[in-house]
């Protein structure tokens, strides 16, 4: 039991960065609701994975529910990066966003001199 919760603990800890830090570049708009739906997505397939395992083990084994599930897995993530787009560009950036300060730039006066 130890190897399994350091093990999906592990795979959990990966998976949100991805879902935090990832996802939401892709969206100008609605970016929380972009991760949020992506990580309970993650929460919601853990809910759908371990009874299916579970009724899968009874069936037809362990080796074999281990390998009906790396097929699902691999089919799911062909489709997923089918259908992901390229990369996002990065946003440029202005040389110099706040050329007066950023006190002065808001209407307020600046404190470094």
């Amino acid at each position: 039991m130890l190897a399994y919760g350091v093990v999906t603990g592990l795979g959990m800890s990966v998976l949100f960065v991805v879902s935090y830090a990832t996802v939401p570049r892709w969206f100008d708009r609605r970016q929380g609701l972009a991760g949020g739906l992506a990580s309970a997505g993650l929460g919601a397939g853990m809910l759908v994975v371990a009874p299916a395992a579970d009724a899968l083990i009874e069936r037809v084994g362990w080796r074999s529910a281990l390998l009906v599930l790396a097929a699902g897995v691999a089919v799911v993530m062909l489709v997923a990066v089918a259908a992901i787009r390229d990369e996002p560009e990065p946003e440029e950036v202005p040389e110099r966003e706040f050329v007066e300060g950023f006190g002065r730039a808001s209407g307020r006066r600046s404190t470094s001199g």
